[in-house]
This record gives structure tokens, sequence and C-alpha cells, in this order.
């Protein structure tokens, strides 16, 4: 490992945090009990199946955009076999609203 003569000054690497997938839990949330498929990994390296089982588990615990008071989002992970002879782990998703309540945070608050 090569060795600095002298330091290198610099400022913090910017951080990554989490993705924030709002965008995807209002489509699903626009179609309550359909099922989507939210993203594909391959399955062929470790790294996709871990990425897949990472995000199903964000939606089914409400995280990354995925907190609703409304309903909760469910998802599971599936290896699917491509023409081709690939493989690839795919999430799917659903918006699971069972008791849709309509009008505003105030009205709901009073009910």
């Amino acid at each position: 490992m090569p060795v600095f003569d002298e330091v290198v000054w610099t400022k913090p690497a910017p951080r990554h945090g989490a993705p924030d997938l709002s965008r995807i839990a209002d489509q699903l949330r626009a179609k309550p009990g359909e099922i989507a498929i939210i993203a594909e990994f391959p399955a062929e390296i470790a790294s996709g199946s871990a990425e897949a089982a990472r995000l199903r588990n964000a939606v089914n615990n409400g995280r990354l955009g995925f907190d609703d008071l409304s309903g909760p989002f469910r998802a599971s992970t599936r290896t699917v076999t491509e023409h081709d002879g690939s493989k690839c782990v795919r999430v799917f998703a659903v918006f699971a609203n069972a008791n849709p309540v309509s009008g505003t945070a105030d009205e709901k608050e009073n009910r």
C-alpha cells in the first residue's frame, strides 16, 4: 500500500443516504391491491439477491418511503429464469389498503 510523503487535505466524502422510494410507493398507493414489479436484480451474483432482500424488507417494514398510515405495503421476491437462461430476482410489491380512509389528516384525527 503506497503511503504519501505528505498528507492530502480534503473535504469529507459525501454521504450516500438511503434512496427515497416514495415515488414508487405513490404509484402502488394509486392502485391498491394490484401487484407490481418494483425492481429486478441479477441472481448470478450474491449482491443481487442481497439487494432484493434489502428492498423487500424495507417495503415490509415501512422504510425508504413505504411508510403509510392508511395501509401496509407488502413485498416478496422471486427468482425467475429468463428466456435466454439467465436468472434474475424480482421484487414484487402491493399496497394492501384494507381500510381506505378519505379526507384530510385533521378529519381523520377527529373521527
